[in-house]
C-alpha cells in the first residue's frame, strides 16, 4: 500500500477560465499560510484501474483520475484526506482523484502541469508540477486524467509541494546566504538547475 502527500493550493485562490482563451490565474492576494492544503492519499496496489474492458494494472503509486466525469475515480482503492497545513482542520475525505489536467504555458517558455483534485465530486484544491506565480495568468489546455497521463508519485518532478519558508530560513543568493525575510521581490536566488 502506498501513502503519499502533497501540499497544493486551496480551491478559492485559483481561477480557471473557460470562456475565451482558456486561462489559469493564482490570485495576487495568495497567502501561503492560509491558501494551501495538504492532500494525504492512501492507495492499495493490485487490482485494476477502470475501464473494465481495457484495464490497467494498479501499482498504487499513480495518482489516478476520473476520466468519465462521473464523480467516481478510476482507482477504487485510492482514498484521501484534505486538511489545512497543521492538520487541525479537515476539509474533506473519501475517494480522491484528479478530475482534470491543465497544461499551463509558462511566460518564459515551458509547461507547468496542474491538476484539479476532487473528493467524491467536491473540488478540494489543485496540485502542480511547479509553483505558480501569484497574479500571473497562464494560458492552458485541458484534458482528462487517464492512466496514460496520471502523475507517477515516485517521480519527484511529476508533482511538487507548494513551498513556504519560515522566518530564519537561509536562502542561497549570488551574494551568500540570506534569511528569507530579508529577500524582496526581484532579488536573485540560486536554483539547483537554472543558476541565479
Amino acid at each position: 500500500m502506498a501513502n503519499y502527500s502533497y501540499i497544493g493550493y486551496a480551491p478559492g485562490v485559483i481561477t480557471v477560465n473557460f470562456s475565451g482563451p482558456d486561462t489559469v490565474t493564482l490570485d495576487s492576494g495568495y497567502d501561503p499560510a492560509t491558501d494551501r492544503r495538504i492532500f494525504d492519499v492512501t492507495d492499495a496496489d493490485g487490482g485494476n484501474i477502470l475501464p473494465w474492458w481495457n484495464p490497467t494494472p494498479d501499482t498504487g503509486t499513480v495518482f489516478n483520475g476520473d476520466r468519465y466525469n462521473d464523480e467516481n475515480g478510476d482507482d477504487a482503492t485510492q482514498t484521501g484526506v484534505v486538511t489545512n497545513l497543521d492538520g487541525s482542520v479537515t476539509y474533506d475525505s473519501g475517494a480522491i482523484y484528479l478530475e482534470e489536467s491543465y497544461a499551463l504555458a509558462k511566460p518564459g517558455g515551458g509547461t507547468i502541469n496542474m491538476y484539479r483534485v476532487e473528493v467524491e465530486g467536491n473540488l478540494v484544491g489543485y496540485i502542480t508540477s511547479e509553483p505558480l506565480v501569484p497574479g500571473t495568468t497562464y494560458s492552458m489546455t485541458v484534458s482528462k486524467v487517464t492512466p496514460g497521463n496520471a502523475p507517477d508519485t515516485t517521480d519527484p518532478s511529476a508533482l511538487v509541494d507548494v513551498p513556504c519558508f519560515t522566518a530564519g530560513t537561509l536562502i542561497e543568493t549570488p551574494d551568500g546566504a540570506k534569511a528569507i525575510e530579508d529577500l524582496a521581490r526581484g532579488d536573485l536566488v540560486l536554483t539547483l538547475d537554472h543558476g541565479p
